[in-house]
């Protein structure tokens, strides 16, 4: 993607050791929030999770698993996503404080019911990452300021829309907007750090505003090619096989599923 060009590099020094952290946003109570650690704990059980909760807060009181945080914002708690412009920028702050307690490098971000299926999904994705130069992954990624696309079209009824963009910027052109989706995503550390200092704008729909944003924050978006096929919105617009999948979105039900159905009690749920 020649219009996306590569900030120089800053943060962690060469060599320095790559660390996931893993952020999974849920908002069920604690039997719901088992079921999902306890596929985690299968496919992945040495990963560095932490739980963001963005339902009741009775809900996440309830869920014994640590580390979690509450995300207070309510621009998360929508219910017509777009319409509303769902945002997640709730979440930004909570990791950058929990990403001071460690060595992690990177940051990927999973819906609740957006679950990996390969135990070396690490390896694939920081390779991706490394091949492709990029400072954040997403699916199905789109540059769009040019089109018809229905979220922009809503989005630029508010003249504070693109004008913000135009505040931030440093590309030269400020006009580009991208999308992806929103129910996961793969960030360096020095990138999510950005995206949490950022300055505050127009309430943008998240799949328009996160991509978008740190773009013009310097960052390098990239895509996740072969493997949008197995990232859909709707679990209808799935392909009948798996095969060759790093990862699945939407699974609403993970025992039911099929890749899942054998799971069994993993280290990230506990007793």
């Amino acid at each position: 993607m020649a219009w996306i060009r590569r900030p120089r590099r800053r943060g962690f020094p060469p060599g320095a050791p790559l660390k996931v952290l893993h952020v999974l946003l849920a908002h069920q109570a604690d039997p719901q929030v088992r079921e999902i650690l306890s596929v985690w704990g299968r496919i992945l059980p040495r990963a560095d999770l932490l739980l963001l909760h963005g339902g009741k807060k009775t809900d996440f009181d309830s869920v014994s698993f640590r580390p979690k945080a509450w995300v207070e914002d309510p621009w998360l708690r929508t219910v017509r996503h777009p319409p509303e412009k769902q945002s997640n920028r709730g979440l930004f702050g909570p990791v950058a404080d929990h990403l001071s307690q460690g060595g992690w490098s990177h940051v990927s971000l999973w819906e609740g019911d957006h679950f990996p299926l390969v135990p070396d999904w690490e390896e694939k994705i920081l390779d991706r990452a490394a091949r492709q130069k990029a400072d954040v992954l997403g699916h199905s990624l789109r540059r769009i300021d040019q089109t018809n696309d229905p979220h922009l079209l809503f989005h630029r009824k508010d003249p504070e829309f693109e004008k913000y963009f135009r505040s931030i910027s440093r590309r030269q052109d400020s006009s580009v907007m991208l999308s992806f989706l929103g129910t996961g995503s793969f960030w360096t550390r020095e990138a999510w750090e950005a995206m949490s200092r950022a300055p505050a704008g127009p309430r943008i729909y998240l799949e328009i505003d996160l991509p978008t944003t740190v773009h013009h924050l310097g960052f390098r978006v990239s895509g996740m090619g072969e493997q949008d096929r197995f990232v859909r919105p709707e679990a209808a617009s799935l392909p009948d096989s798996l095969d060759g999948a790093w990862s699945v979105h939407p699974v609403k039900r993970p025992f039911d599923f099929p890749a899942f159905s054998h799971s069994s009690k993993g280290p990230h749920e506990k007793a």
